[in-house]
């Protein structure tokens, strides 16, 4: 994941089940979100990324981690 297109990247994670917040446009930031309350916000600064997430079960931490786990950091 680049700084420059952390959008289009999480693009490919988006499903049913994850959607990213559009209407958010800050530089290197992208908040994904889920319909269960759910909610990510990611940062890349083109070196390394982190992910905050917060919601209202482990479960749901889980998932996620499996969901983003086939994400390839560059």
């Amino acid at each position: 994941m680049t700084t420059l297109n952390i959008e289009r990247e999480l693009g490919n994670f988006c499903n049913e089940n994850y959607h990213l917040l559009s209407e958010y446009h800050v530089y290197g930031i992208a908040v994904m979100y889920s319909d269960n309350g759910l909610i990510a916000w990611i940062r890349s600064n083109g070196f390394y990324a982190d992910i905050h997430a917060g919601a209202n079960d482990e479960v749901q931490l889980e998932a996620l981690a499996e969901h983003l786990g086939a994400m390839e950091w560059k």
